[in-house]
């Protein structure tokens, strides 16, 4: 049994939209301040709110990117 102040949470498994992404392959993701950054493989990252929708990208101007 757990403590009634436990302060576990839940990763709920959800998909982002990802409706105005074609083809990405993601090589990295970071979380900061309820977003989420996702690095593409082509050099765009990819900017995505706590509902899970995209509200920006932005190309970084690289050939390619391999992490974030």
């Amino acid at each position: 049994m757990k403590p009634a102040n436990s302060k576990d949470s839940i990763m709920e498994s959800k998909t982002a939209d990802l409706s105005k992404v074609k083809q990405a392959i993601f090589v990295g993701v970071a979380i900061y301040s309820q977003k989420v950054f996702a690095l593409g493989a082509d050099g765009h990252i990819y900017v995505y709110d706590k509902t899970r929708k995209l509200i920006k990208w932005m190309n970084i101007k690289v050939s390619r990117s391999f992490g974030l």
